[in-house]
């Protein structure tokens, strides 16, 4: 005979003079475990197909493992300069090119550490960066991000770096103008030590 499957389920009945007896059902489940097994072996030949797909590809395209992981050591610095991870961007950055750090038309490192306040990690970069026009997608310059956060250190940094201190948001607005919005006496006297345009 053919082999079938079955799922014995029972329970206790009790009469009145204490005596029981058992009830039992048995389900042929045999047509639910032929279809669990042909899942099963589709899901195996289709996860075979990825990995050919994936191999045909690698062997195709063999700088594909390197821009992989050129794009991924982007991302970990990004990260790191997000999260305020010097110890690891000190590693990342060993490993970087320029070009890692000085992204165009994207959030750089940079601006992610201007933007949260990591003085460090943006003193760090800053030793490296060349571009300092990067904006996200708020349109603030690094020096907006700085005045924001109240950052003296990080308005200096800036500047010592020939950020462009009359650089305007998306609202027309100057540095100098977030300053004095906020009231930082001291930012507002670093802007027009360094040429901040009062009228502007």
């Amino acid at each position: 005979g053919n082999q079938i499957f079955v799922l014995f389920s029972y329970r206790k009945i009790y009469e009145s003079d204490n005596k029981y007896y058992i009830q039992g059902v048995l389900h042929d489940i045999t047509q639910l475990k032929k279809i669990e097994r042909s899942l099963l072996l589709s899901e195996k030949m289709a996860a075979a197909g990825r990995f050919i797909v994936a191999l045909a590809h690698e062997i195709r395209n063999p700088l594909a493992n390197i821009q992989f992981s050129l794009h991924n050591l982007k991302e970990k610095i990004v990260w790191a300069s997000k999260k305020g991870h010097t110890a690891q961007l000190i590693q990342l950055l060993d490993d970087a090119e320029d070009q890692d750090i000085n992204q165009q038309g994207e959030e750089s490192p940079l601006y992610w550490a201007v933007r949260h306040n990591h003085f460090k990690i943006a003193e760090l970069l800053g030793k490296r960066i060349h571009n300092l026009s990067h904006r996200g997608t708020t349109k603030w310059s690094l020096l907006h991000w700085a005045v924001y956060n109240k950052s003296i250190d990080m308005v200096q940094l800036l500047l010592a770096k020939n950020a462009k201190v009359n650089v305007r948001d998306q609202q027309n607005l100057t540095p100098l103008h977030w300053a004095s919005f906020s009231g930082e006496s001291n930012i507002i006297s670093i802007f027009l030590q360094h040429s901040a345009l009062i009228d502007a």
